[in-house]
């Protein structure tokens, strides 16, 4: 998050160069985020369908990284038109727009992990204490 602020700050500024570099780290990190997810679904040793914890793991980090992949998708549109002149500090709001959808997924995010934390925490306690107490 921090990056793509960088970068939108830079714009308004009138530092384009800024604003393509920093730009050019928020998508590589979101593309190494999206590779680092796809290989922990791959190495996961549980599935979907084990219970509780791997659906709320799975519903939760999937949808999360689909919007992580719809937002690196805005903001690669946002990359191409900053760099093809397309942006300027007055006219970016498209740009803006991709932002915004980009911080909010954090906001979302940190309130959806604390909610699967306490949700599926419990879900799972009480599984394991009905296996303990039959």
């Amino acid at each position: 998050m921090a990056t793509v602020t960088w970068s939108h700050h830079s714009l308004i500024a009138g530092d384009r160069k800024n604003a393509i570099l920093a730009l050019i780290y928020t998508v590589v990190l979101a593309l190494i985020f999206t590779g680092v997810q796809l290989y922990e679904y791959y190495n996961a040793p549980f599935t979907i369908s084990d219970g509780a914890f791997g659906s709320c793991f799975f519903f939760g980090t999937g949808f999360h990284g689909g919007h992580v992949l719809i937002g690196s998708i805005f903001l690669a549109v946002g990359l191409y038109r900053l760099i093809n002149y397309h942006l300027t500090k007055h006219h970016h709001v498209g740009y803006e727009g991709a932002i915004l959808y980009w911080q909010r997924n954090a906001v979302l995010v940190g309130n959806f992990y604390y909610y699967h934390s306490t949700i599926c925490g419990k879900l799972l306690k009480a599984k394991v204490g009905m296996l303990n107490n039959p």
